[in-house]
């Protein structure tokens, strides 16, 4: 079964979350090469996923989404994947940062354009951040008993 330009806006989405949890873990153990190494081949693999999943949308969608520089995406990926020996990791980290920010918040607002109202919940869930915040929300509800209405005097 193939999957939907929605499924991969999702993977891709889910990639640079994992990218941006590496390169907080390499930013908070400058020092350990350890750390650097398990980081960068993280990165490395959450790029080429990445890239992956951009090669697999419907050329409707790119073409309708022209300021988002697919074609570069997608040479990351084949760099990172018939390339390897070439690879400069300074290469793939500058395209994490502002980049790779820039390309979560495009595919984010893609998504949320497709998406059906029913649909919005489960992809607002599916950021951990957003999770997080009405699991917090519930548990307080929970705490203090349902929220009395605001009166208006």
């Amino acid at each position: 079964m193939s999957r939907t330009d929605d499924l991969r806006l999702r993977d891709i989405l889910e990639s640079i979350d994992a990218v941006n949890r590496a390169d907080a873990l390499l930013r908070a153990h400058p020092q350990d090469a350890e750390v650097e190494q398990v980081a960068l081949d993280a990165i490395h693999y959450r790029v080429f996923t990445i890239g992956e999943a951009v090669k697999g949308l419907s050329p409707d969608l790119r073409d309708a989404h022209h300021e988002v520089p697919w074609s570069d995406i997608a040479r990351m990926r084949d760099l990172i994947g018939h390339h390897y020996y070439k690879l400069d990791p300074q290469i793939v980290r500058a395209t994490i940062g502002d980049p790779i920010a820039r390309l979560r918040a495009a595919c984010a607002a893609i998504l949320a354009e497709r998406s059906e109202p029913e649909d919005e919940t489960g992809f607002l869930l599916s950021d951990p951040v957003n999770a997080k915040r009405l699991l917090a929300s519930i548990e307080r509800l929970e705490a203090h008993g349902e929220p009395k209405p605001e009166r208006s005097d």
